[in-house]
């Protein structure tokens, strides 16, 4: 299942195993190599830059942990805030990374990475106000959401930088 493809013509997906399925990238001439994490887990590429790094998440005995891989296809698996997952939601031009990762206390707390695998989390909007992350542009501007008191989604805006 190819899915992603970057400006140079690098596609980025995954591809069905025996058991699941893999990360896989296409270089320009359409050969494929698999740049999954680890025989057993569940690996899928979910978005691909220009420079051709890529991220996505992987399996681990039932938990999503969100990886980033390198322009060469070497993969790492980026931290949590003390809990066992974290999950994927947008790639940057710079590999900055946005999603939410766990607490030690299992929490969801929306974070993002930045491009030496550093995890912080992002402050919450207002005291019990349930929020979460959509996307990053090349500034380090990340985008998303919050639930006001009465119900309805308010747009946020962090910055990184």
């Amino acid at each position: 299942m190819s899915g992603w493809i970057n400006g140079s013509g690098i596609i980025a997906g995954s591809s069905s195993t025996e058991g699941g399925y893999s990360a896989v990238r296409w270089d320009v001439a359409g050969k494929a190599t698999d740049v999954g994490v680890e025989v057993g887990n569940l690996s899928e590429v979910l978005a691909i830059n220009e420079r051709g790094i890529m991220a996505g998440q992987v399996s681990e005995a039932g938990k999503y942990r969100v990886v980033r891989w390198d322009e060469q296809g070497q993969a790492t698996r980026l931290p949590t805030l003390g809990g066992a997952a974290s999950r994927f939601r947008a790639l940057n031009g710079e590999g900055m990374v946005v999603g939410e990762a766990d607490s030690a206390d299992r929490l969801s707390v929306p974070v993002y990475w930045d491009r030496d695998g550093q995890v912080f989390a992002l402050p919450p909007v207002a005291a019990d106000e349930p929020y979460a992350v959509s996307d990053i542009n090349d500034h380090g501007v990340i985008v998303g959401s919050a639930i006001v008191p009465d119900q309805y989604f308010r747009a946020v805006v962090w910055r990184t930088r």
